[in-house]
């Protein structure tokens, strides 16, 4: 019902499948095998016998997607299970033991969850120039790219067309 009415849940909903199939069929239906080096068609591009073209050692790159979607699916099945029995064994002691436990365990998991932030904002901003940050980001990347390059001028600052 809902993918008859929203095209793309079912688009979303085909690729998944799409994945799901390759994971488990994949070592099936690659054409190649995913280990095996030829010299001879080393880095050789995308072609009609090599979807995704070969790397260094001349391995099928199509062939190595395939293998590694199952890998890759069973990582995230993985992460999945692990954080659902985390979570329900961490809400059964919280809703059992009471008002401060469930304070305690709440405060935790907030930092827990937040922690993965802070790498994650520090990394999408670096690249970022200076100029283009907000104010606050901006005084603190200065401050603490200029602490080391003191004697090479102010780096931060507005270049001059002087």
């Amino acid at each position: 019902y809902v993918l008859s009415e929203n095209p793309i849940t079912a688009i979303a909903f085909a690729l998944f499948a799409t994945i799901v199939l390759v994971a488990v069929f994949g070592p099936i239906l690659a054409p190649y095998d995913p280990m095996e080096s030829n010299a001879a068609r080393a880095l050789q591009p995308p072609s009609a016998d090599h979807w995704f073209g070969t790397d260094n050692l001349g391995r099928d790159v199509f062939s190595r997607t395939m293998y590694a979607t199952r890998n890759s699916l069973s990582i995230g099945v993985m992460g999945v299970l692990i954080s659902f029995v985390l979570a329900l064994i961490i809400g059964g002691i919280a809703g059992y033991a009471g008002r401060v436990t469930d304070n305690v365990l709440h405060l935790v998991t907030a930092v827990v969850r937040l922690l993965p932030i802070i790498p994650l904002s520090l990394g999408l901003a670096s690249p970022v120039p200076p100029e283009r940050l907000p104010s606050p980001w901006r005084k603190r990347r200065c401050r603490r790219r200029r602490r080391p390059l003191r004697s090479l001028g102010d780096w931060c600052s507005k270049p001059t067309n002087a």
